[in-house]
């Protein structure tokens, strides 16, 4: 049987499904993670999420701006379930007049209702947008994982 090799539209169309994402970030020699709301553009090439400027996360990252999200796909079967592993670098966008804010507000809003408030006021306030750029992804669904199949490795 052949391996099956997955492109990054068929990644990002199972992505979409999926609201949250464990955020990964080393502090210290501990890993430190965190579930956030993610949304990611079409060829997954960058990642986004929504936090608070003062967090802890944010502190992390100045001193580390090596991230890993973890994204379980969801499915009503079994054999549809996937695991995302996306590995980055990452940057911090304060103004909401970045080019790259609006767009990852815009793209978070379709996700979750939460964000749309952000977005709407017209300020991000105390908050910022992380961008994931992407350096690599792995993918596989449950079915590869049962039959011992590697995973596909997208890397950009």
């Amino acid at each position: 049987m052949a391996t099956p090799k997955y492109n990054a539209e068929f990644i990002s169309a199972i992505l979409k499904r999926s609201l949250y994402a464990s955020f990964n970030t080393l502090n210290g020699d501990k890993i430190n993670s965190r579930i956030m709301v993610f949304a990611s553009d079409p060829d997954l090439k960058n990642f986004y999420c929504l936090t608070n400027k003062t967090s802890e996360k944010i502190a992390q990252l100045g001193r580390n701006p090596f991230a890993n999200l973890l994204i379980l796909g969801t499915s009503d079967k079994l054999d549809g379930n996937s695991e995302t592993q996306v590995q980055g670098t990452v940057q911090l966008f304060t103004k909401f007049t970045d080019k790259e804010v609006k767009t990852a507000l815009d793209m978070l809003s379709e996700k979750s209702s939460m964000m749309s408030t952000v977005k709407d006021s017209g300020s991000l306030g105390d908050f910022c947008i992380i961008s994931v750029r992407t350096a690599e992804i792995t993918f596989r669904v449950f079915k590869d994982i049962l039959q011992n199949i590697p995973k596909t490795t997208l890397k950009f």
